[in-house]
């Protein structure tokens, strides 16, 4: 694998110089203890918060294998629960403004636009967190009357993200720049940013650049890359069909419309082609799933899906669902993800 420098080099510089350049006008400080904990990535000699729906699956596989060592293809194939109960708590140390200032930082970002809409497909619109589901509803209610958690909208979903004082899960969507200590970070002797929309190559340089033994940094990019698309579905396919199992016994949920779902949300996401239909079978146990991952296969080899093609299924998606959002709450989040556009350099007036 050779790493081509330049453009990519100098881009990841640029992050970093305006992320510096925000830092400097020094408007964190007020809201924070100058005091985190971050998990400590010992072969990169980075520390970081992972941050939910940008590679954040991806990173905790990593993580395991860069401070622990193991077999990849077991680590990466360990089921979604399991890969997210992991805590690393002995990996973890608190940092101060001056600690900090002897290790380089990594920061992981994703178009607030986007983070939100991966949110409610994830967690909504495939019902793979009831509790959540529950809660909008319950919001929503207070001035609608939704019987089903499968009838809320995405304008639903951001209603309750942006107005409720009390949210669940909200580390899913509230801005990534909350769930860091600007100030302490600010302060790293490097920072590096990864984001969602460029994340195989920003991993790519990242290992290069931190000096990686070559035969982790290979192993590493096999997964992020040819076999990353592949491990999500999996991984999210047997989730869902344990939730699904634990979720039909409510009068509005079937196994039928649970699993057209969670198709979609392979076709939203790029995984499927959209144009392949998923086949008929009467889906009923979670012991389905292999039934299921079998018909995802066959649809990738039938209708094989470039990163073109998957590109456009997602911002075709994204256009659309946005498209039906008053501007009123397209506002409202430019002004509450704010930090997370300048920060960032996400473009407030683009969705894409």
């Amino acid at each position: 694998m050779t790493y081509i420098k330049g453009e990519v080099q100098e881009i990841h510089l640029n992050r970093s110089n305006h992320f510096r350049s925000i830092c400097t006008l020094n408007i964190y400080t007020k809201r924070t203890t100058g005091v985190v904990k971050l998990i400590n990535i010992m072969p990169l000699r980075l520390v970081t918060r992972l941050t939910p729906k940008v590679g954040s699956t991806f990173m905790i596989n990593a993580i395991h294998y860069l401070n622990l060592g193991g077999n990849t293809d077991t680590i990466f194939s360990r089921p979604r629960k399991v890969i997210h109960e992991s805590h690393f708590e002995r990996m973890k140390q608190m940092y101060d403004p001056k600690t900090i200032s002897h290790v380089g930082a990594l920061v992981f970002a994703r178009n607030p636009y986007s983070r939100l809409f991966s949110a409610f497909v994830d967690k909504i619109f495939i019902v793979n967190s009831m509790g959540l589901a529950q809660s909008v509803r319950k919001f929503i209610n207070a001035n609608k009357n939704i019987d089903c958690v499968l009838d809320l909208e995405f304008s639903d979903f951001l209603k309750y993200a942006l107005y409720a004082k009390t949210r669940v899960i909200d580390d899913h969507y509230r801005p990534a720049s909350d769930l860091l200590n600007v100030h302490t970070i600010c302060h790293a002797r490097e920072i590096f940013i990864v984001k969602q929309e460029t994340f195989s190559t920003d991993m790519e340089f990242l290992f290069t650049q931190r000096g990686l033994a070559p035969y982790k940094r290979d192993t590493l990019h096999r997964m992020v890359s040819c076999k990353r698309a592949l491990s999500n579905v999996e991984e999210l396919t047997y989730t869902s069909f344990l939730e699904f199992s634990n979720s039909v016994h409510h009068d509005c949920l079937n196994w039928n419309i649970l699993t057209k779902r969670l198709w979609q949300s392979f076709q939203i996401q790029g995984y499927i082609h959209e144009r392949s239909p998923l086949p008929k079978f009467e889906f009923s146990t979670k012991h389905d799933a292999q039934v299921f991952l079998r018909f995802v296969v066959e649809a990738r080899t039938e209708h094989p899906v470039s990163k073109e093609q998957s590109a456009l299924q997602r911002r075709k998606a994204i256009t659309n669902v946005y498209n039906q959002v008053h501007e009123s709450l397209k506002e409202d989040i430019v002004t509450q993800y704010h930090e997370d556009f300048e920060l960032f350099q996400y473009d407030p007036s683009s969705v894409i």
